[in-house]
């Protein structure tokens, strides 16, 4: 952020309100070791369980919809970070009341998973805390059992 102000004051409560600001990850997928499609509801257990025991993403919601499958909160401190960071996808928070992330599929696999609407909806330790999680996941694909 440019600064033309030559009063420390103003200089310092700028710094301030950068520090404690929601600082959004450019990224808006995240890839991880493929599953089928049939195992869905159990990776999306695993998750939700795993995330309990987490610092960064503990708040993290099943959605029980066709599109939509994990949730975190969209505070005002969310939307504010969103106006100024991603400004361009602002005028689409009308339409959400929380950060909603999605699977996405290549023929009968899940490979990753995605910001809906392209909102930079993490930042970068929630995306990494994804990341771990799904490391995590314990699916015995060939034996047809989880």
């Amino acid at each position: 952020m440019m600064i033309s102000y030559k009063n420390n004051n103003i200089i310092f409560i700028i710094k301030y309100n950068m520090l404690n600001t929601i600082l959004l990850d450019k990224d808006t997928y995240i890839y991880f070791n493929p599953f089928l499609k049939i195992y869905k509801n159990e990776v999306i257990k695993q998750i939700i369980n795993s995330s309990k025991k987490s610092m960064i993403l503990n708040k993290l919601k099943n959605v029980y919809s066709f599109n939509h499958v994990f949730s975190l909160d969209l505070t005002n401190e969310w939307l504010n970070a969103i106006k100024n960071q991603n400004p361009l996808k602002y005028h689409l928070l009308k339409y959400h009341f929380e950060r909603e992330f999605n699977f996405f599929e290549y023929g009968d696999e899940i490979i990753g998973l995605y910001t809906l609407n392209g909102m930079r909806w993490w930042t970068i330790q929630e995306k990494n805390e994804f990341i771990r999680l799904f490391k995590l996941i314990n699916l015995d694909q060939k034996n047809g059992k989880t």
